[in-house]
């Protein structure tokens, strides 16, 4: 009677070792299969943080017709430097002119921010010297701020 409980424990014993092997190809499998999800995990975590973290402007209608509206009148007061009659900024001694640029690019008129670029002044408070004449005169009225 001992000997058949102690061959029927053995065969449990067997069944239950046959039960647990598992081949070394799925093992290794299972394992980069872990692997790639928790590297996947990481990647999902990172995008969100990313998302979170950069913050989205929502412009609301008022800010597109108040910038519409800013160029449109700059635009004017371009044309109306233009025409305005104003004392010669020359005197007749003076050939060379230092020209800096005081006001940033934000709410100005294409037009007037093409001429700074022609004046060479692309950034703000950047200076070019100019040879003074009737020409660079009236291009500086238009675009004075």
């Amino acid at each position: 009677m001992t000997e058949e409980l102690e061959t029927k424990t053995t065969m449990a014993d067997e069944e239950q070792n046959s039960l647990t092997y598992i081949p070394e190809v799925i093992l290794k499998k299972r394992k980069s299969n872990e692997q790639w999800a928790i590297r996947r995990k990481q990647q999902l975590e990172q995008s969100v943080r990313k998302i979170k973290g950069d913050s989205f402007v929502i412009k609301k209608p008022e800010h597109f017709i108040r910038e519409y509206r800013d160029k449109e009148l700059d635009f004017i007061q371009m044309k109306y430097r233009g025409k305005r009659k104003r004392r010669a900024l020359v005197t007749p001694e003076s050939k060379l002119i230092f020209i800096i640029r005081v006001q940033g690019k934000n709410d100005m008129h294409p037009k007037t921010r093409k001429t700074l670029y022609s004046l060479r002044l692309r950034r703000i408070f950047s200076g070019v010297f100019v040879k003074a004449n009737d020409r660079i005169m009236e291009i500086l009225q238009r675009v004075e701020p």
